[in-house]
C-alpha cells in the first residue's frame, strides 16, 4: 500500500529514521542533603536516557529508553531502582507498574541486547494530545540508609497537530506506471508526499476545480513485487545444543543485508546481523536479487520451544514484509545414540564394579542403576560428579577399616550400601536430575543465572546434593581416623563426646568435608569444560565458581548433617560394647539427640537442604564474579 498525505501549504514527511536525544546523567560526589537538592551523588553507574523521536503522530507509539552501559542485568537489578514518570505521574519501578490500569496505556520491558548493557524500555501506547510533556527516568541506588537518587533525566514528547492532515491509501501492484487517486483540498494549492519506507516521492495536484483534483506521482516509477521467502528451521541441530533457522529472501532487485532484521516474538527483541547473548545472526548477499540470512541459537533451552521468530525484510515500500516461523519442540532436543549408550553401559559397569568390591549389595546395585541412568542421560556433568562421589566415597569408607570396626557397632565389611543408603545419598540428586531433564532436555548447559536461570538452578542443585553427600562421607570416614587423639565436640553444645556420636565434629573432619565436596565440584567443572564448545563458554560467565560451590557445599552439607544428627538422631554409649549406639537401652548412657531420625533419614534431609540452598549460594557467587 502507498500512503498519501496532504497538508496545507507544506509537505509533511513522516519520520522513519531514529533520532536519539541523549540525556547523559553524569554522577558526582555529594552528601545526602546536597544529593537530594541537586539530585546527584557519587556512583559508579552512568545513565543514558533517549527516545526514538520527540515528535509523534496522534495514535502512534512513543518509545523511550533508560540505558546503563558497562553493567550486567543482575548488577543493575540488585543495586538500583529505576523508575519512570510521565508528566510527574509515577509509572513503574523496575518495569513493574504501580497499578494494573497503567498497563492499558503503557508497556515496559527490560532489554539486554548484549552483555553488560541493559535498557529499561517504556512505551506510551496510542499517544494523544494530552500526553505531550516529558517522560522522566529516575535512578535510585540502594543503600543501608535507604534509596538515594543518583540520576534524573527527561525526554520530551511532542504530539504533531493533524487537523489539516488526511490519510489516503491505494494498492500498488508490480509494474511501471503512475498511480493516481482523487483528493479534496480546502485551498487552491497543496503539496502531496508519498512515503516509500524512509524515502519520499513528490507529487502534485492538477486540475483544481471546486476543491477537487487529481494527485499523481511526478514521474513514472517502477514498483517492484514483494520479496519471496524460503525458510527452514529443521536443518541444523548440532550436538543437541544448537539450532539454526535459515531463510532465503529473493525476487527483489537491489536487496541487501542491511534491510534484514530478525524479531523474537516472546520478548520483542530485534536482531540485525551480528552476535548477541546466545544468538548469532548472519547474512550474505548471494546475488543482486537474493540474500541468505541465518539465526543461530547457540544453546537451546525450554524457553525457546514454540518461540516465534520473524524475519523482516524492510522493503522500500511503506510497510515491512514479515515471515513468521517457530522452533518445533519435537525436533529440538533429540537424545543421541551415544548418550543412550553411555547412560545404559556406564551405570551397569559401575554397579558391577561395586558388587565385586563389596561397596554395594544387590539391592544397592539395582538402585544405583536407576540413579546412575537418570543422572547420566540428563547431563554428563552429573554422571562425572556421581562417579567421583561413589568411587572416592567407597575408597575412604574402606580406609583403616580395622580401626573403624572397633568404633562402630554396625560396621559392614567393605562399607556395603543397600538400596536405602543409595537412595538416601543419591535420590535427591536423581529427582532434581529428572526435573532438569524434563525442563532443559538431555544436554549440558553453561551455568548462567542471568539468561538461563532455571537450567542453572537445577544443575547446581544436583551438584550441591552430591557435594553434600561426598563431603559428609569424607568427614565421617576420614575425620575419625585422622583425629584419633582428639575427642570430637557436639556441634550444638561443643562439649566433648565419644567417637561415633551423631553430630560430633572435629576440625580435621570439617576440612575433609571441604575436600570431598571440592572433588565433586572439580569433576563437574572439568566435564563442563571438556564437553561444551569454546564459543559457549566465551559468551557465558566464567565457570570456575563451580569449584567454590563444591567446596562450600561439602562443608555446609556436612554441617547440616551434623546439626540434624545431634538434634534428631539418638546417640548413646553402650557400657558393655564400649561404643556409641543409636538406640536407648538399659546398658546405654544417653549422649544426645532424640529417637526421631536414623542415619538414612538424616542423609536424605541434609542432601535435600543442600540441593535447595546451593543455587542461592551459586547465584551470589556468580553475581560477585560478573
Amino acid at each position: 500500500m502507498i500512503k498519501l498525505l496532504k497538508r496545507k501549504n507544506h509537505l509533511l514527511m513522516k519520520q522513519h529514521l531514529t533520532i536519539s536525544h541523549f540525556g547523559h546523567a553524569l554522577i558526582t560526589h555529594s552528601d545526602d542533603k546536597v544529593a537530594q537538592r541537586e539530585r546527584r551523588v557519587w556512583s559508579k553507574y552512568s545513565v543514558n536516557v533517549f527516545s526514538q523521536s520527540t515528535l509523534v503522530n496522534p495514535g502512534d507509539k512513543y518509545v523511550a529508553y533508560c540505558n546503563f552501559p558497562g553493567h550486567g542485568a543482575l548488577d543493575i537489578i540488585q543495586n538500583l531502582d529505576v523508575k519512570w514518570f510521565h508528566n510527574g505521574q509515577p509509572l513503574t519501578s523496575l518495569c513493574e507498574f504501580m497499578s494494573t490500569a497503567l498497563t492499558q496505556k503503557y508497556s515496559c520491558k527490560i532489554l539486554s541486547p548484549q552483555q553488560n548493557n541493559i535498557s529499561f524500555e517504556l512505551t506510551v501506547l496510542y499517544v494523544q494530545n494530552a500526553d505531550a510533556g516529558n517522560l522522566t527516568c529516575e535512578v535510585y541506588e540502594k543503600d543501608e540508609r535507604g534509596d538515594i537518587l543518583v540520576a534524573m533525566t527527561s525526554v520530551p514528547i511532542q504530539v504533531r497537530e493533524n487537523n489539516n492532515e488526511e490519510l489516503f491509501e491505494m494498492e500498488v501492484l508490480p509494474g511501471k506506471y503512475a498511480p493516481s487517486c482523487q483528493v479534496t483540498g480546502s485551498v487552491p494549492t497543496a503539496s502531496v508526499g508519498i512515503m516509500m519506507g524512509d524515502q519520499i516521492m513528490l507529487g502534485r495536484i492538477l486540475d483544481m476545480n471546486d476543491k477537487m483534483g487529481t494527485q499523481f506521482v511526478a514521474e513514472e516509477t517502477n514498483f517492484e513485487g514483494y520479496p519471496e521467502f524460503n525458510c527452514t528451521n529443521t536443518s541444523a541441530i548440532v550436538n543437541h545444543t544448537q539450532h539454526r533457522i535459515t531463510c532465503e529472501v529473493y525476487d527483489v532487485d537491489g536487496i541487501s543485508c542491511n534491510k534484514i532484521l530478525w524479531k523474537r516474538g516472546d520478548t520483542g527483541e530485534d536482531y540485525s546481523p551480528g552476535s548477541y547473548n546466545n544468538i548469532n545472526v548472519t547474512c550474505r548477499e548471494v546475488t543482486d536479487s537474493r540474500i541468505e540470512t541465518t539465526l543461530e541459537i547457540l544453546q537451546v533451552t525450554a524457553e525457546y520451544f514454540e518461540t516465534n521468530f520473524s524475519v523482516i525484510c524492510n522493503y522500500p515500500l511503506s510497510k515491512t514484509i514479515e515471515y513468521q516461523l517457530s522452533i518445533p519442540e519435537g525436533d529440538t532436543v533429540p537424545v543421541s545414540p551415544v548418550r543412550w549408550m553411555i547412560a545404559i553401559v556406564a551405570p551397569v559397569v559401575i554397579a558391577t564394579w561395586g558388587l565385586k568390591r563389596k561397596s554395594l549389595d544387590r539391592s544397592g546395585a539395582i538402585a544405583g542403576l536407576v540413579v546412575g541412568f537418570i543422572l547420566t542421560i540428563s547431563n554428563l556433568c552429573f554422571f562425572s560428579s556421581l562417579l567421583t562421589f561413589f568411587v572416592m566415597g567407597s575408597k575412604v569408607t574402606k580406609f583403616k577399616a580395622e580401626q573403624k570396626k572397633k568404633m562402630e557397632h554396625n560396621y559392614k565389611e567393605g562399607g556395603q550400601r543397600n538400596w536405602v543408603q543409595v537412595l538416601c545419598n543419591g535420590g535427591m540428586a536423581a529427582i532434581f536430575g529428572l526435573q532438569y531433564m524434563f525442563h532443559v532436555g538431555c544436554r549440558e548447559v553453561v551455568i548462567d543465572f542471568s539468561h538461563h536461570y532455571s537450567p542453572s538452578w537445577l544443575a547446581v542443585s544436583v551438584l550441591g546434593s552430591l557435594a553434600c553427600c561426598c563431603g559428609d562421607t569424607f568427614s565421617s570416614e576420614l575425620g575419625a581416623v585422622f583425629s584419633k587423639n582428639t575427642e570430637p565436640r557436639l556441634i550444638t553444645t561443643f562439649r566433648k563426646v565419644p567417637r561415633g556420636t551423631n553430630g560430633g565434629i572435629t576440625l580435621i573432619g570439617s576440612l575433609f568435608s571441604m575436600v570431598g565436596g571440592g572433588l565433586v565440584g572439580l569433576a563437574y567443572y572439568i566435564t563442563q569444560i571438556f564437553l561444551l564448545r569454546e564459543s559457549f563458554l566465551d559468551r557465558g560467565p566464567p565457570q570456575w565458581p563451580l569449584l567454590i560451590v563444591g567446596l562450600l557445599m561439602g562443608i555446609i552439607g556436612s554441617t547440616v548433617d551434623s546439626l540434624l544428627g545431634a538434634t534428631f538422631q539418638y546417640s548413646g554409649f553402650h557400657r558393655k560394647r564400649k561404643c556409641v549406639v543409636e538406640h536407648s537401652g538399659s546398658d546405654v548412657d544417653y549422649i544426645s539427640g532424640m529417637e526421631l531420625l536414623d542415619n538414612h533419614s538424616v542423609n536424605l534431609l541434609s542432601s535435600l537442604i543442600s540441593a535447595l540452598i546451593s543455587p542461592k549460594i551459586a547465584f551470589e557467587l556468580w553475581r560477585l564474579c560478573s
